[in-house]
Order: structure tokens, then sequence, then C-alpha cells
């Protein structure tokens, strides 16, 4: 019977200090939009689809901040699409 009381203590002990781990704290990351050059420009294609076009410069800059936040906030390169190109 104390057997199996101490087994039964034990594995509460385990379950309480497996339970009662830190967790990570928010990322420290703060996503700054990038200021924008120029502003994007509306056009409508022959098939009467809508677009808005940014300078590329601008485009890469939005991209390269939105991978990084990814990547801040515990992605994967891979899923962050971050890996370098081959």
């Amino acid at each position: 019977m104390r057997g199996k009381r101490v087994r039964c203590v034990a594995m509460m002990w385990g379950l309480v200090i497996c339970g009662c781990t830190t967790a990570p704290g928010p990322s420290l990351y703060r996503v700054e939009i990038p200021e924008l050059h120029a502003h994007p420009t509306d056009y409508q294609t022959a098939e009467g689809v809508w677009v808005r076009c940014y300078l590329r410069d601008d485009a890469v800059a939005i991209v390269t901040e939105l991978k990084a936040a990814c990547l801040a906030l515990g992605g994967t390169p891979a899923q962050c699409q971050a890996e370098p190109a081959p």
C-alpha cells in the first residue's frame, strides 16, 4: 500500500514539474512597415482584373520585413520562405 502511494505521489510530482515549465515569452521583434518611396498604382488588365503595382524596391523591403518577422516569431526558413536562392 505504501509503495503504491509513493508511486502515485511521484507521478503527481512529475506531472506538476512537467506542467509548470515556463513558456517562451513573446518575441521582442517589432515589425516596422517600410516607408514607401512612391504611392502604389492601380491598373485594370484587359481581362478586367484590378492589380496594384509597387516600386520593386518598396516590394522587396515589405517582403524582407515580413520574412524577418516570421523568423522572429519562430517560423523556420522554409515556412517563412526565407531560404537563400540557389
